[in-house]
Formats: structure tokens, C-alpha cells, sequence
């Protein structure tokens, strides 16, 4: 497998990272919530696909693929082992208010989500070297974020819509706030609504 990290990668830390709360409907950081209905940039080069394991009290295992969007084997050692890991998406994302952002889940509405941003952008990345895509979360005539709701067999989730606004140069503030390769320790539990 490629990289095998116990946290979040490229730099994150305790104060950098968001998770999307499929229950509540919104985003939260290490301070509280986070508000993405105002403009939020997305570099879509930091894509990262794999495989992520979340349990209840132990931080975070990631496996990325070498290659986005080529998914590697489960790293599971065994049938058993290979049920706790879901495919995992990874973004780094940045807001005026909060700076640098690293949004990493195996969560289906969450990767939904981020899922959705690439759609809209990554068609056009090659045309805008160096740039990153700026988005807003959707919202409702009362100014309330818009979600799509899924539906399964068993369960539910949530899944943040957003709406593309414009590529630019990346702002000064985009970058990860420490050495690639630092971890974090306590991590945040993604909501699994549903296994994959």
C-alpha cells in the first residue's frame, strides 16, 4: 500500500481539520463550527483516494493510493479486518476566516460532498495551472446550507451541496501550516451513517 499514517496527513493538526456532520448538517473544526456559505477555495492537486479505518477512541488509519482515483487492495489483513475499512477521499481546503483546512473522510455523505466539488472543477484544473477553485455551500431562499438526502436499506446521511464560483491564484495563506508527514493525535471521528 502506499502510505500507511495514522492521522491526517500533509500537515494536519488538531486546528486544521473539518468534518462534516451528516446528522446535524454542518461543518465542523477543532473551534466549533464552520460556515462554507461564504467563498472557500479547494485545491484540486491535493486529492488523495485510499482506504480509511475509524474506530472509537484510536486515532485515524489512512492508506493512500499512489495514483487519485486508483484504488489500491483493501489493506485488511483478513475478511474481518478488511470490513472496518471504507474507500477514503482527502482535500485540502481554505476559508478567510479559518486559513488552511484539511477535510479527509470515509464517510458517504462527507465524500459525497467532496465528490461533488470535483465534478465541478476537475474538468478545468489542467486549463488553470497553479490555481485553486473557489466554491460557496448552497443555500435556501432563508439562507439556510442546501443538503441532498440519501437514503439506503438500512440508514441515511446528508450530503453538502455547493456551487462553483471561480478559479484563482492561491491565496498567500494556503498552505499547510507544518512538515508534510506530521499527524494528529486526536483525530475527529467522521459520522458513519452508512458502510459503503
Amino acid at each position: 500500500m502506499s502510505d500507511s499514517n495514522f492521522g491526517l496527513d500533509r500537515g494536519a493538526t488538531a486546528s486544521t481539520y473539518i468534518t462534516w456532520k451528516a446528522n446535524e448538517q454542518r461543518f465542523d473544526g477543532a473551534d466549533g463550527e464552520v460556515d462554507l456559505t461564504s467563498k472557500f477555495y479547494v485545491d484540486p492537486g491535493s486529492l488523495k483516494t485510499g482506504w480509511g479505518k475509524l474506530q472509537k477512541g484510536m486515532s485515524p488509519e489512512w492508506f493512500w493510493d499512489k495514483t487519485a482515483n486508483i484504488l489500491e487492495a483493501n489493506p485488511g489483513k483478513n475478511t474481518e479486518e478488511q470490513q472496518l475499512y471504507k474507500p477514503a477521499i482527502s482535500i485540502e481546503i481554505f476559508t478567510q476566516k479559518e486559513g488552511y483546512l484539511l477535510w479527509t473522510t470515509n464517510a458517504v455523505g462527507a465524500s459525497n460532498g467532496i465528490s461533488g466539488i470535483l465534478r465541478d472543477c476537475y474538468e478545468q484544473k489542467d486549463q488553470n495551472p497553479g490555481k485553486v477553485a473557489g466554491f460557496k455551500q448552497k443555500v435556501d431562499e432563508n439562507g439556510k446550507p442546501m443538503v441532498e438526502r440519501k437514503s439506503f436499506k438500512i440508514g441515511s446521511t446528508t450530503v453538502p451541496l455547493f456551487e462553483f464560483v471561480e478559479w484563482r491564484d492561491r491565496p498567500e495563506g494556503f498552505v499547510s501550516p507544518l512538515p508534510e508527514g506530521d499527524i494528529i493525535e486526536n483525530a475527529p471521528q467522521s459520522e458513519e451513517e452508512i458502510p459503503f
